[in-house]
């Protein structure tokens, strides 16, 4: 989501409760729950390395549920980020000025966190083709192909193509089966007719390979400090 480059996770939970969890403005905020949950599994991994294996995000919130829920008491964003900061260091205070309160790139420190582990992340290509081919992700709705996202710079953004945007043609061919099942016989250049508001016109786009994936993969050679580590993470 390349809201995560225009406003933190921190202040993107605080607009979702302002605006009822709407989509709202493409790409202005981060979605929540996967880039947050992101950021608590280096949290986590830190604490397992700054330990040596002996604590986790598990002894946070057992110190949580001592030290607050069994004397009957509240805990503020403060009180959590020093107990994780106790147990993970520096690292983990970077992690929530950057990532959690801030807006830089999570990729590297994610990369960094999960060495850990012996765990890395391997790109590859999406297998929506119009998210793979153009930048685009696009459903129907009600007999429309709609599109939904444009991935920033790709080339359907270049073209001037939008959200709430309707495909109505492939290669000047009425869309009768599923758009993948077209697409897929599409080499190099794709003529897409965009329908907006007010206008329609065919758009002719080179393939290339956008909206790229990341998959968590475990490392052909970790070290038995990794091994190790990764079985403490995976019990806890």
């Amino acid at each position: 989501n390349y809201g995560r480059y225009n406003l933190s996770v921190a202040d993107s939970g605080f607009d979702s409760w302002l605006d009822g969890y709407k989509l709202g403005a493409p790409d202005r905020k981060t979605s929540i729950y996967p880039d947050a949950a992101l950021c608590m599994l280096m949290v986590d991994l830190e604490i397992i390395r700054n330990t040596d294996g002996k604590n986790s995000l598990h002894s946070v919130m057992k110190e949580l549920y001592e030290d607050f829920a069994q004397k009957e008491k509240g805990y503020s964003e403060d009180d959590f980020r020093n107990i994780c900061v106790k147990f993970g260091g520096l690292k983990v205070a970077e992690i929530f000025e950057d990532h959690i309160y801030g807006k830089e790139d999570y990729i590297p420190t994610l990369k960094t966190a999960l060495e850990v582990v012996g765990l890395e992340l391997k790109e590859k290509k999406n297998p929506n083709l119009s998210a793979q081919y153009f930048g685009l992700i696009a459903i129907k709705e009600n007999g429309k192909i709609i599109i939904k996202k444009v991935e920033p710079n790709s080339i359907s953004d270049k073209n001037g193509i939008a959200p709430e945007d309707e495909i109505t043609k492939v290669n000047g061919k009425t869309i009768e089966k599923k758009l993948k099942d077209v697409l897929k016989d599409c080499k190099k250049e794709v003529a897409l007719t965009v329908k907006k508001k007010f206008s329609e016109k065919a758009i002719s786009l080179s393939i290339g390979n956008y909206y790229k994936l990341l998959e968590l993969v475990k490392k052909e050679k970790a070290t038995e400090e990794q091994l190790i580590l990764r079985k403490v993470w995976c019990n806890n």
